[in-house]
């Protein structure tokens, strides 16, 4: 298994997925249900754990290889530094926790979606690779 949607209602929870090990993108918004995913920090390219998802800051600090992280309105998110290697994507509009600092770090992001993010003010350190940015509202 690689790709895994287990988003909105549905009856997976951490415990559903804890023996998994090769899950190249996982997508799980609105599932409180899961809570820790750094047991695919081998694997791991995409992460879609926006709103209502269960993971937060701990839940994911061990990803490394992440290209893809989606996290608006996760509140309880508020750095993606350590993803500064690989990471090209990232979508942290709403109320999402990341802010300045929290992206500081970034190298290589081409596609930046921070939407009604108040928290990110200065972009210029990714002047060299972003291809696209989106800070205009999203409601």
């Amino acid at each position: 298994l690689k790709i895994l949607n287990c988003s909105r209602i549905c009856g997976i929870d951490q415990s559903g997925i804890s023996e998994l090990r090769y899950i190249e993108k996982l997508i799980c918004f609105d599932n409180g249900k899961i809570k820790n995913v750094n047991h695919l920090k081998a694997t791991l390219k995409i992460l879609d754990c926006s709103r209502k998802c269960g993971i937060d800051q701990n839940g994911m600090s061990d990803l490394q290889y992440i290209e893809e992280f989606i996290c608006f309105d996760n509140s309880r998110i508020n750095n993606v530094n350590h993803m500064r290697a690989t990471l090209k994507i990232l979508n942290c509009s709403g109320e999402c926790g990341i802010g300045q600092n929290g992206i500081s770090d970034l190298q290589y992001i081409e596609n930046l979606v921070c939407a009604a993010n108040r928290k990110i003010k200065d972009i210029s350190h990714l002047k060299i690779t972003l291809k696209s940015l989106n800070h205009g509202s999203i409601y």
